[in-house]
């Protein structure tokens, strides 16, 4: 992978941050129906044809990469729930052999996967899980597939999988579970991160609020003494170390924001669809783009417009929303 020499082809936003993280939504669809992302009977589906084919998703990758994006990471809907996702991010790879490749997926249909992934070179993976138990699951997530999950993730912690497991705290669901996830950091080698919930289209639009960055250390602090990670690469996660543990602890402040400053994200949903901020709107159709027959110094060009009217943060970009009520977390892209 080859980076630009020429800084004016680099995508740089209109505060100067330079954009070299895409997420890339391959799919709307999702095989749970998590309370803080959907309603119980789900969001409607687009028609696959509405959706970027494989190849329209290996150009627009090209596109940016050749813009200056180093990272980017696949996610959904649940991204393992479209055929194909597995050639694909093989042909990325092949493609792109440097590009840093991660995947945010439920594990429910991972593990099945995880050769073929590892074979590709592909080892980041961020794995969705709300409960510990059983019970706890089913709640949240409204199927019984937890043992799908934690089978997937025990394997691909054996295999090597570099793991981050996410976990939305949620007031009176979860909530007094936190603690028992750290524990997970004490004799295994992944990250932690406890994330702000968000008001994305769930039956806690009402609650998203109500549990803070603060209360989540709060919470730790009752057993744990959290260290700051000063080796942590930047990103959206407050990093802490907690002494002897090989695991680490993440804090994401979802709701607050207060990563804003250095964001240099880009998302675009399974439609084509790019936002560059998750509390905005669409701001540039990618798919309407392709299909009417743009070369790709045209589809650059209209990224680099939105991008230089991008707002200073996610506060911002909320008050500017036309329509107030947000979509489906799965429809977004995450």
């Amino acid at each position: 992978m080859s980076t630009p020499e020429n800084s004016s082809e680099i995508f740089i936003d209109n505060y100067g941050r330079r954009m070299n993280y895409l997420r890339l939504a391959v799919t709307d669809r999702c095989n749970l129906r998590c309370r803080y992302c959907m309603p119980e009977e789900g969001v409607p589906h687009v028609p696959k044809e509405n959706l970027l084919s494989w190849e329209e998703n290996l150009r627009l990758s090209g596109i940016m990469i050749n813009h200056g994006v180093t990272k980017i990471r696949i996610t959904g809907g649940e991204p393992f729930v479209r055929k194909g996702l597995t050639g694909f991010l093989e042909q990325l790879k092949a493609r792109y052999p440097d590009l840093n490749i991660g995947i945010t997926t439920n594990a429910v249909l991972l593990e099945r996967h995880l050769e073929r992934l590892k074979s590709a070179g592909i080892t980041s993976l961020n794995i969705s899980l709300d409960s510990l138990s059983p019970e706890g699951f089913y709640t949240i997530t409204r199927r019984d597939n937890f043992h799908d999950t934690w089978d997937a993730i025990q394997q691909a912690i054996n295999m090597g999988f570099d793991i981050k497991i996410n976990m939305v705290i949620q007031a009176g669901l979860n909530d007094h579970e936190i603690l028992d996830f750290a524990d997970l950091t004490e004799t295994l080698p992944i990250n932690v991160r406890y994330i702000e919930p968000m008001p994305f289209s769930g039956d806690l639009y009402e609650d998203h609020q109500s549990f803070s960055f603060k209360e989540i250390k709060k919470e730790l602090a009752k057993k744990y003494v959290l260290i700051p990670d000063g080796t942590a690469k930047s990103g959206v996660a407050n990093q802490f170390k907690i002494e002897g543990h090989p695991g680490k602890i993440g804090i994401i402040n979802a709701y607050s924001r207060t990563f804003c400053a250095t964001c240099s994200r880009m998302r675009v949903s399974a439609l084509g669809q790019m936002r560059t901020c998750l509390y905005g709107e669409n701001v540039l159709d990618l798919r309407e783009l392709f299909r009417c027959g743009s070369p790709d110094s045209v589809i650059a060009d209209a990224i680099q417009k939105v991008l230089n009217q991008r707002f200073k943060d996610g506060f911002e970009a909320e008050n500017h929303r036309k329509e107030k009520q947000f979509e489906s977390m799965s429809a977004i892209g995450g």
